[in-house]
């Protein structure tokens, strides 16, 4: 009976005794390092926190509403929405935002509900505000002009309507928290990272990391990338991206090599008339090269041409394409995939290597889309591609002969024709 009424007491939301216990008990597993059982009772709280939810939210009249509430952290805010409709919470969103200039909370309510409900479809008749909004006048008529209808924007003292904002309020909180929780783990992880590498390397001080790649497809449009990671966080304010002007076909040392001078070289401008506001002027500590020896001293011949004493690293990869070695000083030294050096140095390559990709197909997309094959008839997308990728340039394909079109893959003797047509009545 002692458990029915605890049973009771919880689902008819008079009782956390059932939901306190479960907490107690996954934390004492947690404790014991039995984080399967751990999971499970965090599972079961999810689960009694959903019927909780759903118990308070039959108190109202069944009428649609939102209702938003914002919790504040060190450098972040979280916005929580709950969507009623039919006196049901039927959805719910979060929002974290970055608070650089540390708003009064009126001013970020009235931010984001204005941002909000700009493009949103459907806008109930009611929204429940924790945080009454500044510009509380004009912000009502502008949603009420974007609905065609009133709209109710209530801040509420007592009664169900306060516990839903409330309820939303905790929910943010809680987001809030493990949002936190998760930088601070991060951050930890990432300075572990650093202090590791300094070790690795013998180096005193390693606050800004700059990486480099190269992508091509079969030499075309080839395109390199910069990224930079400032006290073990990506600076992505800081990247840039270099289109290949000097080289032909894929050469990937000659590649970075220009990368690398034209990088430089403007550091050496910006240097000299004491300008820094592009980020050419701010110098690594270090270079992270995707590649071993050969990249390293592509490098390291840049920099000691433009008298730039900065130290280089190279990252080797195993058989697998994945990362098993720092090489450094013409040494190898082996590192852990559970290593967090492995993890930081893991983070920079595939940042390196997402951003070249991706400015590569950028410029592979445009090319695609602007190009003189395209008045060719049967000339489409894939036939286009292959074309390109065989000859490099438009250029050589108006040179081809007829043999060396049938070459290429998708295209026939008569589509080989039609395009020899083509460059002959256009040139």
């Amino acid at each position: 009976m002692e458990n029915i009424n605890k049973i009771k007491g919880f689902l008819e939301n008079k009782s956390d005794q059932i939901p306190n216990l479960v907490i107690e008990k996954m934390n004492k597993a947690s404790k014991n390092l039995d984080f399967e059982n751990a999971a499970k009772y965090r599972d079961y709280h999810r689960a009694l926190s959903t019927i909780s939810q759903k118990q308070k939210v039959t108190t109202t009249n069944g009428d649609d509403m939102d209702i938003i509430a914002m919790s504040k952290g060190v450098f972040y805010v979280t916005m929580q929405v709950f969507f009623m409709r039919d006196g049901k919470i039927v959805d719910r969103e979060h929002f974290i935002i970055k608070d650089d200039y540390r708003e009064d909370d009126e001013d970020i309510m009235s931010s984001f509900m204005k941002q909000f409900y700009l493009n949103l479809m459907y806008i109930p008749k009611e929204i429940l505000v924790r945080t009454k909004p500044s510009d509380y006048d004009l912000l009502k008529s502008f949603i009420e002009n974007k609905k065609g209808k009133k709209v109710n924007i209530i801040c509420p003292k007592l009664g169900n309507k306060k516990e839903l904002v409330d309820m939303a309020y905790k929910n943010a909180s809680d987001m809030m928290k493990k949002y936190e929780q998760r930088l601070e783990e991060k951050e930890r992880k990432k300075h572990s990272g650093l202090n590791g590498l300094k070790e690795i390397l013998n180096l005193k001080t390693i606050n800004r990391i700059e990486a480099y790649d190269i992508s091509n497809t079969s030499g075309v449009q080839s395109v390199g990338s910069m990224v930079v990671f400032q006290n073990g966080l990506a600076e992505r304010k800081e990247y840039r991206k270099f289109k290949i002007k000097t080289i032909k076909g894929p050469d990937d040392y000659h590649s970075l090599e220009e990368v690398l001078t034209r990088r430089f070289e403007r550091a050496k401008k910006e240097i000299k008339n004491n300008n820094t506001y592009t980020g050419f002027g701010k110098l690594p500590d270090l270079i992270l090269m995707d590649g071993g020896k050969g990249q390293v001293k592509s490098a390291k011949k840049v920099l000691k041409k433009l008298k730039f004493p900065i130290e280089v690293a190279g990252l080797v990869k195993d058989d697998k394409h994945t990362t098993r070695a720092i090489i450094y000083e013409n040494k190898e030294i082996p590192i852990k995939k559970r290593d967090p050096v492995y993890k930081l140095i893991y983070e920079i390559q595939e940042e390196a290597h997402r951003f070249a990709i991706n400015y590569h197909r950028k410029l592979m997309s445009q090319t695609m889309k602007k190009s003189e094959l395209d008045n060719i008839k049967g000339i489409g997308k894939k036939k286009k591609e292959n074309l390109l990728k065989h000859f490099k340039s438009v250029k050589n394909i108006k040179k081809a002969s007829l043999e060396e079109l049938i070459e290429v893959d998708l295209i026939g003797e008569n589509q080989a024709l039609d395009i020899i047509k083509y460059f002959k009545l256009n040139n």
